[in-house]
């Protein structure tokens, strides 16, 4: 089954900038970590229950999950699901 996922208006700034700054310093790293990311969210999508939970206590925030970017393992994607 195909799932759909949603890539926030936060979370794709964020990108964009993370390319910015890595073009500055290397064409080939930017292009790579945009691979990386479109792995990643792959991957999630396939297997939603991958990422680790990430427990807050603000209730909006229940079921949140987090799991890192392949090749870039200090950036993490934080991210829910259902069913």
């Amino acid at each position: 089954m195909s799932r759909i996922f949603y890539i926030s208006p936060g979370a794709d700034r964020d990108i964009d900038q993370q390319l910015d700054h890595f073009a500055q310093v290397n064409v080939d790293v930017a292009l790579s970590f945009l691979d990386a990311t479109q792995r990643t969210f792959a991957d999630i999508a396939k297997m939603p229950g991958i990422g680790s939970p990430v427990r807050f206590h603000h209730p909006r925030l229940t079921g949140l999950r987090r799991w890192p970017v392949k090749g870039f393992e200090s950036y993490l994607i934080f991210y829910c699901y259902s069913d």
